[in-house]
């Protein structure tokens, strides 16, 4: 697929403060009466009495197998050169054929004015254009989330790491978005510490134990 852009979320260093999410519904001027592109949620893994807290962050994948494209009628849903899967609003009559092809259920229906338009996250495309982060990335304050192209060398060695895969491989839409192995938290306050984005208080940690 050569050179392109990834998403690739570490569990073990996510705290769940969903500071991703809240930025994400800010920046994107989402509505204030529950849509999120993206979430991060709680789940329990394990078997008692070795059970731990993992966050599992559910996010849109830019998939390079993206069925929603095929799926659309009128084309409002593209892939723009750099890979990144959009929708043209101006074009999309809300029929929701893209929304019930998703097999990661990433997208969804919302009101815009009177008439309903189907959603998505764009991976801030505007502002990887200026050679910036998605705004989730940004915020991120443990380090928890990367974005880079494949040539990157950071992007690389996480890549490669055992482990590492595409979310939901079982759908074969090629996603974009990627996770290290889930593990426990409960050693990995340190780590977590030498991630934490310079400036942020690492009390904002203390209470991370799993």
């Amino acid at each position: 697929m050569g050179d392109r852009y990834v998403m690739i979320f570490e569990p073990d260093l996510c705290i769940g403060c969903n500071a991703c999410a809240v930025e994400c519904r800010r920046y994107n001027a989402l509505s204030e009466s529950g849509h999120f592109r993206t979430r991060v949620e709680p789940t329990e893994t394990g078997t008692f009495p070795n059970v731990v807290m993992m966050h599992v962050r559910h996010s849109w994948a830019h998939c390079d197998n993206a069925v929603c494209i095929n799926s659309c009628p009128t084309g409002a849903t593209f892939r723009a050169e750099n890979g990144f899967v959009l929708i043209t609003k101006d074009k999309c009559i809300g029929c929701g054929a893209c929304v019930d092809e998703c097999p990661l259920e990433a997208r969804r229906l919302v009101q815009e004015g009177s008439e309903v338009k189907a959603d998505k996250c764009t991976w801030c495309y505007s502002r990887v254009h200026e050679g910036k982060s998605p705004v989730c990335v940004s915020r991120c304050i443990t380090g928890a989330l990367k974005f880079g192209k494949t040539s990157d060398p950071v992007i690389q060695e996480i890549l490669s790491r055992p482990g590492t895969e595409a979310y939901h491989p079982e759908f074969k839409t090629k996603p974009q978005l990627y996770h290290t192995p889930l593990r426990a938290r409960r050693n990995d306050l340190p780590v977590i510490r030498s991630a934490m984005v310079p400036g942020v208080p690492t009390t904002s940690i203390d209470g991370a134990r799993g």
